[in-house]
């Protein structure tokens, strides 16, 4: 899904008017700027009972409302929209940099986490985080949980990632 509104020129614009006030090259600062984004413009809302539900980005910003894989995946979305109009260059730009620091793996990418251990699928909550090229530490982009972050993470028991983009 997240591939899929990259090309969406909803999203696309969405994307663009996020980052409108950010200096150019300020990569980290454009990954903020979607995430801020997502916190105003959509309000947490949970599927319906008993059902799981992806959204299209573009349907998650229309509605102005979402899950935490839908907002996860309008984040990814805006973030792969501005890589293809050639304003978010983070993920190649970042693995490159990990690289040369001997780091593996992808440097923005879709979590999954448990918060009790057990049971057949104890993932229950999805974000999206993305590795400082300095820190080499994970900046976790989760607009659920927001100013509650640290909160959530201290309470996390398993965590499975997923690179996003290519």
């Amino acid at each position: 899904m997240a591939r899929a509104g990259e090309d969406d020129a909803d999203v696309r614009r969405w994307a663009l008017a996020a980052v409108r006030g950010v200096e150019p090259k300020r990569y980290l600062d454009e990954a903020a700027a979607v995430y801020y984004a997502t916190c105003r413009s959509v309000r947490y809302t949970r599927d319906p009972a008993h059902t799981e539900q992806v959204a299209h980005p573009a349907v998650t910003l229309g509605q102005r409302a979402g899950d935490c894989d839908d907002m996860a995946t309008g984040e990814a979305a805006g973030l792969g929209a501005l890589r293809r109009a050639g304003r978010f260059e983070a993920p190649r730009r970042m693995a490159a940099m990990g690289a040369a620091l001997g780091a593996l793996g992808s440097d923005v990418e879709f979590a999954a986490v448990a918060f009790r251990p057990g049971g057949p699928d104890p993932y229950t909550h999805v974000f999206l985080r993305i590795r400082d090229p300095r820190s080499g530490e994970w900046a976790i982009m989760d607009p659920v949980a927001g100013p509650r972050t640290a909160d959530m993470a201290r309470r996390v028991t398993a965590l499975r990632a997923w690179p996003v983009g290519p």
